[in-house]
């Protein structure tokens, strides 16, 4: 069976939280972004195969989320956190589910402790 997971980036939505639009900033297009990351054939028993989906899911993620403008890099963070954890659940499968949990939660601890946004 062939799964692919669609990861789509509402990348416009960081703008709008600051109150810019594309046009107005005269910076590249910011519409609505997919990309398709293939898990056939993974053996999600296999932590080796799930780190490496999990590591092809937050770079297509992050790619997708990047405006290229510093002054937008919490917005494109958020973006592509968002984008990942939509990935994630959409594949539902526990020990990708786990990766992710865990990972979140030491970027978490880390930005507690007041530690530059986190080791993942």
């Amino acid at each position: 069976m062939k799964r692919s997971v669609y990861m789509v980036a509402l990348v416009s939505a960081a703008l709008i939280g600051v109150g810019v639009s594309a046009a107005q900033a005269g910076e590249k297009d910011r519409s609505p972004t997919k990309a398709v990351v293939s898990v056939e054939g993974v053996n999600f028993n296999n932590a080796a195969q799930v780190a490496k989906v999990y590591r092809q899911l937050k770079n297509t993620a992050y790619t997708l989320c990047d405006s290229e403008y510093q002054r937008y890099a919490a917005q494109d963070r958020q973006c592509a956190d968002a984008a990942l954890a939509s990935a994630v659940r959409q594949l539902n499968q526990p020990t990708l589910t786990a990766m992710h949990e865990e990972k979140t939660a030491q970027r978490t601890i880390y930005a507690d402790k007041g530690i530059l946004y986190g080791a993942n």
